[in-house]
């Protein structure tokens, strides 16, 4: 069998020189949370533009639909409508956060083990809000994620306060006072939100409005953005790829180690690595991580 030494020449050569590593920009679980939950925003100015032009439009109900729709008040049961709509927009966005948080526990998970223990211990597995302070707890200090946080935070007692017969949660006063504290940041950062009327809405019950309903949506998106990249950054990247290798069951038997080597590279370009010249796994890293996969054969 070849000397380490001699592979690196090789897998060297055949990038003419050019030394490139491989790195994950995004992780699996993050790469499905966007494609199921990326376009919600779009589709909720959809619906509410649909019922704007039912508002204006004499519009009756389609023949190829096999039912009866002749609302006695029309205008009140848009109203009625759109205030659902922004319920369900709601409930979709706080469900798709703990969709993300599900997938980042599942193998090959990103998450650090003690995390790993605490997501599946029996008292928060089904707590979207046990996972999501747990999670912040730890990063809270990176970028702005203490803002966008606290909007989730109100979120997700929200969400349960509307959906859930005779709930009565409230939001933790510290929560509150990341809020009430950063006016100026929501206003420029999303979209002139005025947090304070939205703290009303909350403390009354009320449906929160289209753009407190995007604003909410929007800061999901950013706290599963720095909460990825933060998790990425923390993890040990040869115990990830060989993670992923065993996850997806290559089969490297009777491969010489060479091409073995490019078979991983190939793998996990599939599952989202790309080269970059600078950052990430080396040649050296890949002799290293096909040795401990051949070992577990």
């Amino acid at each position: 069998m070849p000397l380490k030494s001699e592979i690196l020449v090789r897998i060297q050569a055949n990038h003419n020189n050019i030394f490139m590593r491989y790195i994950i920009k995004y992780s699996p679980a993050r790469r499905k949370f966007k494609k199921i939950f990326g376009q919600v925003n779009h589709f909720l100015i959809t619906s509410i533009i649909g019922l704007d032009y039912i508002s204006k439009n004499d519009v009756r109900c389609p023949q190829d639909l096999s039912t009866v729709w002749d609302p006695k008040d029309k205008q009140a049961s848009i109203s009625r409508s759109r205030e659902y709509l922004l319920k369900m927009f709601l409930a979709s966005a706080v469900d798709s956060l703990d969709s993300y948080f599900f997938m980042i526990n599942r193998t090959p998970s990103i998450l650090p083990e003690d995390l790993v223990t605490i997501f599946n211990d029996k008292k928060n597995s089904r707590s979207v809000s046990a996972k999501f302070m747990h999670i912040y707890n730890r990063y809270e200090n990176v970028d702005h994620l203490s803002e966008y946080a606290a909007l989730i935070a109100l979120a997700i007692q929200w969400r349960n306060n509307l959906l859930h017969f005779n709930s009565d949660n409230s939001i933790d006063a510290k929560y509150i006072k990341i809020l009430e504290s950063s006016e100026q940041f929501y206003k420029e950062n999303c979209c002139g939100l005025d947090v304070k009327i939205m703290i009303e809405h909350f403390h009354s019950c009320s449906s929160p409005t289209f753009k407190e309903t995007t604003s909410l949506i929007y800061s999901i998106h950013k706290f599963v953005e720095i909460i990825d990249a933060s998790l990425i950054n923390d993890l040990d990247m040869n115990i990830f790829a060989l993670k992923i290798l065993k996850s997806n069951k290559i089969d490297l038997k009777g491969i010489e180690r060479e091409r073995a080597i490019q078979k991983m590279k190939s793998m996990l370009k599939m599952c989202g690595f790309y080269e970059d010249e600078f950052r990430g796994l080396s040649d050296q890293d890949f002799v290293e991580i096909y040795d401990e996969f051949m070992r577990g054969v």
